[in-house]
């Protein structure tokens, strides 16, 4: 999985036949990137060395993997995982790369180090450097592994935003909804701005954004359905 932002090289071959290899032929040399950019293969590196602990502890929740329902014991060692993670980020020199870590750490670890109705500093600091540094329509964004459950950790980073923070975070999530690329990043951010507008009861910003469904942007794949979704069930009252 790569995001492809520039010209790459690819050093190798495809692998030949079997019948080719059986007879003794030396297998061609693995395929290789060059030139991947800097930012996507720290993207992918944290993902790589992350994940694997955050699913560890996924697996060993009770009742029916319900992450608001499980033991303090375990709510501590999941933050004592993401207290080595954030070492990571801060190590990151560039402030774009660093928001895209920020953001992979708010999808892996918000529902695992924090109770539902929780939004504490940190996840506001993580929120007003994501939207301050890093691009709504950044290609990275579109990675489907690294950046799951982001939508739904910016929604608990957001309820304690103050006034200045919740409209740039607005602002970004609306430009993603309008521009990012890939139409399953744009209709989540969609669904957000829904969410929020149905919270806030702005019922003109509401009708706005119920209109943006019905446009030629989400008349195509899965994000036709998220956009017809999100505007159904947010209707005015529900």
């Amino acid at each position: 999985m790569t995001v492809v932002t520039h010209g790459l090289q690819v050093i190798g071959r495809l692998r030949g036949s079997v019948r080719v290899e059986a007879e003794g032929v030396i297998p061609p040399p693995r395929l290789q990137w060059r030139r991947e950019n800097s930012t996507t293969v720290a993207v992918l590196d944290f993902q790589t060395r992350w994940y694997p602990h955050v699913d560890a502890v996924h697996r060993r929740i009770p009742d029916g993997k319900n992450v608001f329902t499980m033991p303090e014991s375990m709510r501590v060692d999941a933050r004592e995982l993401a207290a080595k993670a954030r070492a990571d980020i801060d190590a990151e020199a560039d402030p774009r790369t660093r928001g895209l870590l920020r953001a992979q750490h708010m999808a892996f670890f918000f529902a695992l180090c924090h109770q539902q109705d929780e939004a504490p500093g940190a996840l506001q600091n993580d929120l007003a450097a994501i939207v301050d540094d890093t691009s709504a329509v950044d290609l990275h964004f579109g990675l489907a592994g690294p950046f799951n459950n982001f939508v739904s950790a910016v929604g608990v980073a957001a309820r304690g935003a103050d006034a200045a923070l919740a409209a740039r975070t607005s602002r970004w999530f609306e430009q993603q909804a309008r521009e990012h690329p890939v139409p399953v990043v744009a209709a989540d951010a969609h669904g957000w701005l829904i969410r929020s507008a149905q919270t806030r009861g702005d019922t003109a910003r509401l009708a706005e954004f119920k209109a943006l469904a019905a446009t030629p942007r989400f008349c195509d794949n899965r994000a036709a359905a998220v956009a017809a979704s999100q505007a159904s069930w947010f209707r005015e009252g529900r």
